[in-house]
């Protein structure tokens, strides 16, 4: 889903209605529940599905209508911590981690190193502890000409790793895969030379930023100038819903592509 503010368009990806932790005892979802001052508001919650026991783990606090959804990603970075991102005031999102028990409400860490950089985390299919994200950054000349240069970075603990530099706006994170070794991502650069119309494509890098394969050769008959954005023909796009087989390691992904013609 696309939330456009000031002509600044960001890409949301939505979670289920639910996650399961990587154990299977506890599921977390949204439900209303009071905030800091006891207004209602959308909040984050966890049931221990043995016992029944359900924990308000938020207390976000209540923001007026705004075009940015409410917590609108969020899943389990291991079987007590879960990732999610929410508006902090109208308009502003944000990253967190948080235990299960609601304790410990942490910011995610953002690019310091660039100026008014912030976070747009997806969390999908997490493995060895890491987690991948999208990052906006404002300040860096973006093509297409629409929004902020985004960048896939990976998070592990503290250490927090940049791994592309393609300088465009539609670059999007997808998770990190079976195993825990790859990051699997799209974008519309050409990086290796075999993208020279600029068509969205998937790709896979190293979590240590290295090793970067270009998974699909879609070609749409010609060049396109929005990237993954998608749109008309030549224009294509992938990944509203995406998942790797934990058994065979396939990657299954929708696509507005066309490679069978």
């Amino acid at each position: 889903t696309y939330r456009c503010v000031n002509k600044t368009c960001l890409n949301f990806r939505f979670s289920s209605t639910f996650a399961f932790s990587p154990d299977g005892r506890k599921v977390a979802f949204t439900d209303r529940g009071p905030d800091d001052a006891g207004r209602d508001a959308v909040q984050l919650f966890v049931m221990d599905l043995a016992t029944g026991a359900r924990t308000q783990v938020t207390h976000l606090p209540f923001i007026p209508a705004s075009a940015f959804p409410e917590i609108p990603i969020f899943g389990f970075l291991s079987n007590e911590t879960l990732g999610f991102g929410a508006q902090v005031e109208p308009g502003a999102f944000a990253g967190f981690t948080v235990e299960s028990d609601g304790t410990d409400l942490r910011p995610l860490p953002t690019p310091a190193a660039v100026p008014e950089a912030h976070a747009v985390p997806i969390f999908q299919v997490i493995g060895g502890g890491a987690v991948a994200y999208t990052a906006l950054l404002p300040d860096q000349t973006t093509e297409p000409a629409v929004g902020s240069v985004a960048e896939v970075f990976i998070l592990e603990g503290e250490r927090l790793l940049q791994l592309t530099s393609f300088h465009r706006s539609e670059t999007d994170a997808w998770f990190v895969g079976v195993g825990g070794r790859r990051v699997f991502f799209v974008a519309s650069a050409d990086p290796l030379g075999r993208n020279p119309t600029a068509i969205c494509q998937l790709f896979s890098i190293s979590r240590l930023g290295t090793g970067l394969r270009q998974l699909t050769s879609f070609s749409q008959g010609g060049p396109t100038d929005n990237g993954c954005f998608g749109g008309p023909p030549p224009g294509c796009s992938l990944g509203a819903l995406e998942a790797q087989d934990g058994r065979t390691k396939a990657l299954v992904f929708d696509s507005t592509c066309d490679p069978l013609g």
